[in-house]
């Protein structure tokens, strides 16, 4: 018995014509397509036994409409035609499709040998200025993982780690697309290999695998029978395809090499995202360019610009993790090819007051006005987590950020925290049109008192700092020729003395970062302190201690025009950001040196760990940084 599941989501009524090429084995649906979308032709290809039209099909010896009722009376009469082993034009077919999806069992029964065959749509959609139903759809559904890998990198066979964790995604694909309409699945960086590699190349290099370049061939692992591909591509490529969603992983990967510039060893090693699209086929591949540290890994001449198109309407690009700090390649494919929505891998290490994973995702977010899907790698007490989804402008769909060992996806083997988040995510496709309201549904608390989180210290010396005592704030101050005007009213610290305190921080310089990197900043904030000391700025605040409310914050200041981004920055006790709808961000060009920058309240906070601006200057990068004066 030969049993296939059908997923089908065409739209549309389209013209198409159907040709036969016999194949034993299984049954593939290839599929070519052209659409019109806002006036222009786009294409897309699909092999896959997953996805199926609803369809009206009329032949001269064939006349079958299909519905899950009588699927089997089709495909048996499909089959029928197909034995004669040559290739037919069999007709043409009318399609009326509509947006829904469903699933069916087909069963086929042979005593003997069964014959299957290839068939091959083509898909030809005239350009009539409509559109289909899942371009107009004013969103798409999208899942990200906080995810912790299985395995010891120091004891397991490196393969066996990679296919566990394969393995292991399937069960989130799995349950993401049961639970909802999903469309796309991005998992973090490390998460198939773990964040705890070996320093050594020799140690490295069993882990990696090689990936063929999409842009070149078609590279279906899942039903290419010719090539041999590493395990992990084929279990990805194959929950991809039989889940029929577009799938986005990091895993390392290796290049043979040779001659100049090669290593001494024969290989380069990257630190790789690829993406799957809904039949298993690999659609994108980016090598990430701005490392971490991470000793034995190569970086490519120039940084990689990869970007996929899907087909409800969304085009993605790929970056990984301290990508997002930088230029290029990530701010490239916003500013250059008008990319709205992006792909994050991320194995952030957090950072107080002013870098946690989630706080420095959507600030970026909000200033590109960038839907972004990052996910994160889990170990709280390797300062790593934070993952979420959001939505530009619009703030924060969906986010978290683990403290503890555990939570509602527990891994058996090691305890450690996974979640999966869902949420629809709106598209920014018509700059003519706002994107739709879809609300945060993230519950911001308080982190519990036996966290198991850590967080890197901020150097915080060459900051030009100021004690808040009072309850009314009118106050300007200075930091290298980086003037910031402050107002602020609060209650309860003069009453308290115990109570958290507040600084004043503005910083007009470069700073220095694991592995030498420097970037240019320029930062206007207040900070929660545990004490009057500038190193209890560089932890959360203590929870015993008496919060402070905000009745109002206003921070401006005219920044420089140094090829800069202008972001919010804000944390709550809860290390999650505030929602967009507690405070408001403007700016307006001076000069061609200048921009001035404002950020302020729009209702009382309470708890807050930071709040202010924070700019990135790239045109600073690689100089020395700022040390304390």
């Amino acid at each position: 018995m030969y049993q296939e599941k059908l997923s089908f989501r065409w739209i549309q009524k389209i013209r198409l014509t159907l040709f036969s090429v016999y194949n034993p084995g299984e049954l593939f649906l290839t599929v070519d397509v052209s659409l019109c979308f806002h006036g222009k032709i786009v294409s897309a290809s699909k092999k896959t036994d997953k996805l199926f039209p609803r369809l009206s099909v009329t032949f001269s010896n064939l006349s079958v409409s299909y519905r899950p009722s009588n699927a089997y009376n089709l495909f048996h009469r499909l089959r029928t035609l197909f034995k004669d082993k040559t290739k037919l034009l069999l007709g043409v077919i009318s399609c009326h499709t509509f947006f829904t999806r469903s699933n069916i069992i087909i069963d086929f029964t042979d005593n003997k040998k069964m014959l299957l065959a290839t068939v091959v749509f083509v898909f030809s959609v005239f350009c009539t200025g409509q559109e289909t139903q899942s371009y107009n759809k004013p969103y798409y559904t999208a899942a990200v993982v906080e995810y912790n890998a299985l395995g010891n990198a120091s004891q397991d066979d490196p393969k066996d780690i990679l296919r566990m964790n394969a393995n292991n995604y399937i069960k989130y694909i799995k349950q993401a697309a049961n639970m909802h309409d999903l469309d796309i699945i991005v998992f973090p960086e490390c998460g198939l290999s773990t964040i705890h590699l070996p320093q050594q190349r020799e140690g490295i290099r069993p882990f990696l695998t090689e990936i063929p370049d999409p842009k070149k061939s078609t590279v279906n692992p899942c039903v290419d029978t010719q090539t041999e591909y590493l395990e992990v591509l084929h279990i990805l490529s194959c929950a991809a395809r039989d889940f029929a969603v577009y799938v986005v992983v990091n895993l390392p990967e290796i290049v043979p090499c040779e001659g100049q510039g090669c290593p001494t060893d024969g290989a380069f090693f990257y630190n790789t995202d690829v993406a799957f699209d809904r039949t298993g086929k690999l659609i994108a591949r980016y090598r990430k360019y701005n490392l971490f540290g991470e000793p034995g890994f190569n970086v490519t001449r120039k940084a990689e610009l990869s970007v996929f198109d899907t087909d409800f309407g969304v085009r993605f690009g790929l970056s990984t993790c301290f990508d997002i700090f930088f230029h290029d390649p990530i701010m490239k494919l916003v500013e250059e090819l008008g990319v709205t929505d992006i792909a994050f891998p991320v194995a952030w290490f957090s950072e107080l007051p002013f870098l946690t994973a989630v706080q420095v995702h959507s600030s970026w977010a909000y200033a590109t006005n960038v839907n972004l899907l990052a996910s994160g790698y889990s170990e709280p007490a390797n300062y790593n987590g934070g993952t979420g989804l959001y939505a530009g402008k619009q703030g924060i769909l969906k986010t978290t950020i683990s403290f503890i060992e555990n939570s509602e996806y527990v891994d058996p083997k090691t305890h450690m925290s996974n979640h999966l988040l869902i949420s629809k995510v709106p598209k920014r496709i018509r700059n003519d049109q706002p994107a739709i309201d879809i609300q945060n549904t993230t519950k911001s608390t308080n982190p519990p008192e036996e966290s198991e989180r850590v967080f890197f210290p901020d150097y915080l010396d060459p900051y030009t700092t100021y004690l808040i005592r009072e309850t009314e704030v009118n106050r300007t101050v200075c930091d290298r020729g980086l003037c910031c005007q402050f107002y602020i009213q609060l209650q309860t610290v003069g009453a308290i003395p115990d109570a958290v305190r507040y600084r004043i921080m503005v910083l007009n310089g470069i700073r220095v970062f694991f592995g030498g990197r420097t970037a240019g900043i320029q930062v206007c904030a207040i900070v929660a302190c545990n004490n009057s000391s500038l190193k209890s700025c560089t932890v959360p605040i203590d929870l015993k201690k008496p919060s402070i409310a905000f009745k109002f914050i206003r921070i401006q200041g005219k920044f420089n025009n140094t090829n800069s981004l202008y972001m919010p920055n804000t944390l709550q006790n809860s290390i999650l950001p505030l929602n967009v709808d507690t405070y408001e961000m403007k700016k307006s060009y001076l000069n061609e040196n200048l921009t001035h920058v404002q950020i302020q309240t729009k209702k009382e906070i309470n708890n807050i760990k930071t709040f202010g601006i924070y700019t990135r200057e790239y045109g600073l990068d690689g100089q020395a940084f700022t040390q304390s004066s």
